[in-house]
């Protein structure tokens, strides 16, 4: 394959970045119901999500759910979550440095990209611990609008390029 078609299916794969971006909007602006005012709507979701609480709920059994033991599952799946989240974290913060140190994407779409997991994960759990909100924060959805501007901005910067050697020349790794 040449370098051209190369960098054709490189920027065509690039559009997955925006696509995730648009995915997460999507998801967060209708958040989950908030277990303390809609309990019974929260046990259809925890079923799936938090299966033993939710299985507690809709057995009806709310009054003994302090009095059951902690399973391996619940302990396991909340470790999951955790290592998933610190994961995404960690990644989308990286992908966003390398945009921004790469030499040939946008840097400033690198930065938001950077920027955006920020405003999604720790904005959104100071706004969670200080207002006290059981939903999803609206710092998701305005993190996921950047998401889709930053993806967007980085994929239309690879293919609008007239030919692959703007790419392979400028792109030399570096040691330091």
């Amino acid at each position: 394959m040449s370098t051209p078609n190369i960098t054709r299916w490189i920027g065509k794969g690039l559009l997955g970045l925006p696509l995730y971006g648009v995915m997460t909007f999507f998801s967060s602006i209708d958040p989950q119901p908030d277990p303390n005012t809609h309990y019974e709507a929260w046990a259809g979701v925890s079923t799936f999500s938090a299966p033993f609480e939710g299985q507690i709920v809709l057995a009806g059994m709310e009054e003994e759910i302090d009095e059951l033991p902690i399973i391996l599952a619940n302990t396991l799946q909340g470790a999951t979550m955790v290592v998933s989240i610190v994961l995404a974290f960690v990644g989308n913060v990286l992908l966003g440095v390398a945009v921004w140190r790469s030499g040939i994407l946008p840097k400033w779409a690198g930065a938001l990209w950077a920027f955006a997991p920020v405003l999604m994960y720790i904005f959104g759990l100071v706004y969670a611990m200080t207002i006290g909100a059981q939903a999803t924060p609206p710092m998701v959805p305005a993190g996921a609008v950047v998401l889709t501007i930053s993806g967007a901005w980085i994929a239309w910067s690879v293919l609008s390029r007239p030919d692959a050697a703007q790419v392979v020349v400028g792109a030399q790794p570096r040691v330091q």
